[in-house]
C-alpha cells in the first residue's frame, strides 16, 4: 500500500492546531500583547509549523522514493524488451524492432502516470476520510434532544415565577 496517504493524514491532522492556533492568535492579539504573551505564541506557533513541516517533508520524500521506484521498473522493463529483440533479432525485421522499442520507452512513463493518479487519487481521499470523520461526531445539544433531563437555570426558574 502508498505510505502516501498515511502521511497525508498525518500532514492533515497536524495543521488543525496550527490554524486553530493561528486564527486565535490573531483573534486575540490585543490580549496577547497586553500580557506580554508575544514570545509564547510566537515560540508555540513556530513548534507547530515545524510539525506541519516536518509531515509535508516526509510526504514528498515519500513520493520522491515512489517515483524512484517507478523509475527502476520502467527501466527493467525496457532493458527486457532489449534483451528479449536481440535474442529474437533474426526473426523480427527492422519496423517491429522499432515498434516494439517505441512501446517499449513510452510503456513506463505511462505505468509512472497511471500510478501517480490512482495513488494521487487515494491520497486525497483522506480529505473524504475526515468529512464523515467529522460527520459521525455527536451533534452538540443532542443531550436536550436524546431526552436527558438538563438541569435548569436560574433565569427558566425567573421566568416560571414571573
Amino acid at each position: 500500500r502508498y505510505p502516501a496517504r498515511d502521511i497525508r493524514r498525518i500532514e492533515s491532522v497536524s495543521k488543525s492546531p496550527l490554524l486553530s492556533h493561528l486564527t486565535e492568535s490573531v483573534t486575540g492579539l490585543d490580549t496577547v500583547l497586553v500580557f506580554g504573551a508575544d514570545r509564547r505564541f510566537l515560540r508555540k506557533n513556530l513548534e507547530l509549523v515545524g510539525d506541519v513541516a516536518q509531515a509535508f517533508y516526509t510526504y514528498w520524500a515519500t513520493t520522491g522514493c515512489f517515483t524512484v521506484y517507478l523509475e527502476v521498473f520502467g527501466t527493467l522493463v525496457l532493458l527486457l524488451v532489449a534483451v528479449l529483440l536481440v535474442y529474437a533479432r533474426h526473426h523480427i525485421d527492422a519496423g517491429a524492432w522499432g515498434l516494439a522499442l517505441q512501446y517499449a520507452i513510452s510503456l513506463p512513463r505511462q505505468i509512472m502516470w497511471l500510478a501517480r493518479q490512482m495513488a494521487e487519487l487515494e491520497v486525497e481521499f483522506v480529505a473524504v476520510e475526515r468529512v464523515v470523520e467529522y460527520g459521525r461526531l455527536p451533534a452538540e445539544g443532542t443531550e436536550a434532544a436524546a431526552g436527558l433531563h438538563l438541569p435548569e437555570s436560574p433565569l427558566d426558574a425567573a421566568c416560571d415565577s414571573a
